[in-house]
């Protein structure tokens, strides 16, 4: 009896001990927050900082079982391999998902070229976004993508993210070209009214069955954006609604869809874009709600997909300056995607921009600038900038004046290795 008790006490100050640890790292999260937020930084870290009075109760065995080396322990150790010993340049290159005319040069790339596996050396990107302009008939498609996937499994040892924005309905670049033969599964919205989660997955399993045979492993889908305003134009038609647990449902259920057929997905726009009137394709896209409000509504479907282990989360260039305390866009906000997204949510996965060429962004920040404060908001990946190799560079000197640590650098590359080596 008396060593069970000795174990118990043990347990209870190794749990305090954890709590300790856990402060330590929420303090040197609100570091990297502006003075005046310290408050508000403190307040969702306390949140993120409750231990279960579980870890120190019960008996505990005498002998310990040694622990076998699980799956994710192997990937570690090939994650920290891959990393080791790259160049700074070859690192942050791969922080870019760009499109085939960034990388290739050109205006309508349709072909990767003879070209293509030297300029994927000189610029080694994690992925590529194809527009409709690259993407004429299936052929065609398959070939493009395989050859480019060729050239990073052959550099890097890894896959590129193949990704395209197919939502269905009105965001469809593949159903909505006859050549491919496919059917669009239609608007969310309209998916939505049904309120029958059997068509969400079903859709979310037909657009991954066809982009999955053309070489595909990443879509931009499902929009997760809850409708709270009227004369939302940009997601009225995008969104699956108007309700919080209709939205989450719906959502999951697309997400569903994808994994079975082999592909990522990629729940948009957080923190929700649904109380906006603007778009942000054109300037600033203004929410007024409070944190509270969003975590009322908004956040709902984002947690729910992050409690069933989505694959990546796509940050909005939406402004919330009753949460930030200005108009910075979410996408370049450490408090929204540091302090909220991984802090308050849990969210351990990979975090990617909104494409970086919209007005919200180009409109008041330089490319450059956008780049570098979009990786120490904590973002992983930088789509669509509007001069990668500008943007790439700003980035590196960002590493070498001491602004943005390598270490930073390596965490991001921790996580898009270990999806890629999911796929």
């Amino acid at each position: 009896m008396k060593i069970k008790l000795s174990v118990i006490a043990l347990m209870i100050g190794l749990s305090l001990t954890g709590c300790a640890f856990e402060e330590a790292k929420a303090e040197t999260a609100a570091e990297i927050a502006k003075e005046e937020t310290i408050s508000y930084k403190a307040e969702l870290a306390r949140e993120t900082q409750k231990v279960s009075a579980d870890e120190a109760q019960g008996e505990v065995d005498m002998v310990q079982p040694v622990r076998k080396k699980s799956t994710e322990d192997y990937s570690d150790v090939k994650i920290e391999e891959l990393i080791k010993g790259q160049s700074l340049e070859n690192k942050v290159s791969q922080l870019f998902v760009v499109t085939p005319e960034a990388l290739l040069g050109g205006n309508n790339q349709t072909e990767a070229g003879a070209a293509a596996e030297s300029k994927f050396q000189e610029f080694p990107v994690s992925g590529i976004i194809y527009m409709g302009k690259n993407l004429e008939e299936p052929e065609q498609t398959k070939k493009l993508l395989s050859d480019l996937q060729s050239c990073s499994r052959s550099y890097l040892g890894l896959p590129l993210f193949q990704s395209v924005d197919e939502e269905g309905g009105m965001v469809s670049r593949i159903a909505s070209n006859a050549s491919y033969g496919v059917k669009n599964v239609g608007n969310m919205a309209d998916i939505g009214k049904s309120a029958d989660t059997r068509k969400a997955l079903e859709s979310g399993e037909y657009v991954g069955s066809y982009l999955s045979e053309l070489g595909f492993n990443l879509d931009y889908a499902p929009v997760a954006d809850v409708i709270t305003v009227s004369g939302n134009k940009l997601m009225e038609k995008r969104s699956f609604g108007s309700d919080r647990e209709l939205v989450s449902e719906m959502a999951l259920s697309f997400s569903k869809g994808l994994k079975s057929e082999g592909i990522l997905s990629c729940a948009k726009h957080f923190p929700g874009h649904g109380n906006t009137v603007e778009d942000s394709h054109k300037g600033y896209a203004v929410s007024d709600k409070s944190l509270a409000e969003l975590d009322e509504t908004e956040l709902k479907p984002f947690q729910t997909e992050i409690d069933n282990g989505i694959s990546m989360i796509m940050v909005g260039h939406i402004s919330l300056p009753k949460v930030i305390g200005d108009m910075t866009p979410s996408s370049l906000s450490p408090k929204i995607v540091q302090v909220l997204l991984r802090g308050k949510m849990g969210y351990k996965g990979v975090v990617i921009t909104d494409a970086m060429n919209m007005g919200a962004v180009v409109n008041h920040y330089s490319g450059d600038e956008a780049a570098v404060l979009a990786i120490e908001a904590g973002c992983d990946l930088i789509l669509a900038p509007v001069d990668m190799k500008s943007s790439r560079n700003a980035i590196i000197q960002a590493v070498k004046n001491g602004r943005i640590s390598e270490e930073r650098i390596d965490e991001s590359l921790k996580r898009i290795y270990r999806l890629k080596l999911s796929i």
